[in-house]
């Protein structure tokens, strides 16, 4: 009977702040901040009334049984446009890599101030999307439209995104400089959210590094709820990275779809850190013959954190090929899940795809909920999956002290070396020390070094 009040507890709390988010809408269209949502107010439109129809999921929702977001429902988060603190180059200094080209947003809006675009190439556009839409917006739309779920964090993406980031790199461009997009939430007195939207698109024998992150230097609650779009065209290479260190009391959603085409590359290594609550959701549709797909990434838990990765790979295109390997380093009360789908259709004859989750849980109170799922339509493939749950090994750590290294120096060089391999995906010397840097600081508080 308690179970049945809790349930109807939350579908009542679902359907409130549901509601809260359309009259949002409705009245920042009356408003006269409502000119943004002129922009593709079709879309946007159709996506409040798809959220009002749907709902935020819950427990009940397979692809969300172990993610309980009710603390995010918990707030009526308000746009974060109008902050009135100002940020200096300084306040952000550590989240900037050095020799890479870098776009930087406050609160989902465009900083140009804060921006460092001396370093971009000739061929290739690298802007906010509200700049770019006069000139590119057939190309924006036809381009982010592709491979949409019915998910309600894209649909409140959708309703109300107010800018973002748009990188268009043209045919035969080899872009060696790193592109890094910054998007820092900054304090206000109220919760508040920023909507990033991100279209990337790399035309046929192209060439990107890529590199997105995300920080919190608020003391307010707030979220980030980020949709990115990457289109790869015909033998193409894209390299993507991203570290996620938002604030402790920031949410964190993205949704990101790839497109892959013939004899394309995508590889990405995905770095989830910070917040209190992290949804890692990656959707790749490997849609050309002879494209290749490597997905990496290294989930760090502690207190009481939830980070949620959620990956799904298609194979629609023959002779394709997918690697994936995720690890999570848990501690504390922190709940790591992972939910790995691989897909091959009929038509994706001699797929090679692999799949890992393995993870370290450092305390008895630490959890991990792993899945991962093959969907196999065709008979000439090569699919593997696995999973591994474990601690760290006595004998190893007794190893290491009989050597003279101390009990916390033995654990952080063990820890530490099982991390390592997500970090050796990372190809740029700076984008690999920029990422170990955050990974180590995060390690030694894990072990109190």
């Amino acid at each position: 009977m308690r179970i049945e009040s809790i349930n109807n507890n939350l579908f009542i709390k679902n359907r409130q702040i549901v509601h809260w988010y359309k009259s949002k809408f409705y009245e920042l269209e009356r408003s006269s901040d409502g000119a943004i949502l002129k922009l593709f107010y079709n879309s946007r439109q159709d996506a409040i009334e798809k959220l009002a129809e749907i709902g935020f999921p819950t427990s009940k929702d397979e692809e969300w049984k172990f993610t309980d977001i009710s603390p995010i429902l918990n707030f009526e988060f308000l746009l974060g446009f109008k902050a009135n603190n100002v940020i200096l180059k300084q306040d952000i200094e550590f989240a900037i890599i050095p020799n890479a080209v870098n776009i930087v947003f406050v609160n989902g809006i465009y900083a140009p101030e804060l921006s460092n675009l001396n370093l971009l190439p000739k061929g290739v556009i690298a802007c906010n999307i509200l700049d770019s839409i006069q000139n590119y917006s057939n190309l924006i739309e036809s381009n982010s439209r592709f491979f949409e779920k019915d998910n309600a964090f894209v649909q409140l993406n959708t309703a109300f995104w107010q800018d973002g980031a748009f990188i268009l790199v043209q045919p035969g461009v080899d872009v060696e400089v790193p592109i890094q997009l910054v998007f820092v939430s900054n304090g206000l007195s109220y919760p508040f959210v920023s909507h990033p939207r991100n279209v990337i698109i790399a035309q046929d024998s192209s060439q990107l590094k890529l590199i997105e992150t995300y920080v919190g230097i608020s003391e307010s609650y707030y979220m980030t709820n980020s949709v990115t779009k990457i289109f790869i065209g015909k033998e193409s290479h894209v390299e993507h990275n991203k570290i996620q260190i938002e604030a402790t009391n920031g949410f964190h959603i993205e949704n990101r779809v790839v497109r892959l085409s013939k004899l394309s590359r995508y590889a990405a290594n995905s770095i989830s850190l910070g917040s209190s609550l992290a949804r890692n959701e990656l959707n790749i549709n490997i849609d050309g013959e002879k494209a290749k797909c490597g997905l990496k990434g290294l989930t760090i838990g502690t207190d009481k954190q939830v980070l949620d990765d959620h990956t799904s790979i298609i194979h629609s295109g023959a002779n394709s090929t997918s690697d994936e390997v995720y690890k999570f380093i848990l501690s504390d009360l922190s709940h790591g899940i992972f939910n790995g789908k691989i897909v091959v259709l009929p038509n994706a004859q001699r797929t090679d795809s692999r799949q890992t989750n393995r993870t370290l849980v450092l305390s008895d109170d630490a959890k991990i909920n792993t899945k991962p799922q093959l969907e196999i339509f065709n008979d000439d493939v090569k699919c593997t999956h696995g999973a591994t749950v474990g601690k760290l090994d006595d004998d190893q750590i007794f190893y290491l002290r009989s050597r003279g290294i101390s009990l916390e120096e033995a654990k952080f060089m063990l820890i530490n070396s099982f991390a390592s391999e997500i970090l050796k995906s990372i190809s740029n010397h700076e984008v690999h020390n920029f990422a170990q840097k955050f990974i180590a600081n995060k390690l030694k508080k894990l072990i109190s070094l």
